[in-house]
């Protein structure tokens, strides 16, 4: 089984939250035998009130860091944290996936070109 990194925009919308939470339900139920879905932000949802940016950041990249994939989902590429952790697994060279559509399931491979 992969562990995958889940990257979803949050700045504190409990929508976001919420959203985020649905995926990880669904991608485990879409994907039950492949791969483990993780994000940070269920984890650590508490914590990000109190904690200051960049050490939150370093949380999540030590998490990302143990990950064998990164998915990015939703409008990630509107999130200062989601570039952050697209840049590292850029570095990292991880696979990566993007979400190719809000309203489905589907991610699609990033080419590194």
């Amino acid at each position: 089984m992969k562990l995958i990194y889940v990257a979803h925009p949050y700045g504190g919308d409990p929508d976001n939250l919420e959203n985020i939470k649905k995926l990880i339900n669904d991608l485990t139920i879409d994907y039950p035998d492949d791969y483990v879905f993780i994000s940070p932000v269920p984890l650590w949802e508490e914590a990000y009130r109190v904690m200051d940016y960049m050490p939150g950041m370093d949380k999540c990249l030590e998490l990302l860091s143990r990950c064998d994939e990164l998915w990015l989902a939703h409008n990630w590429y509107e999130s200062r944290g989601c570039m952050i952790e697209y840049g590292y697994a850029l570095g990292a060279e991880l696979p990566i996936r993007y979400q190719s559509n809000n309203n489905r399931l589907e991610f699609k491979e990033w080419a590194n070109d």
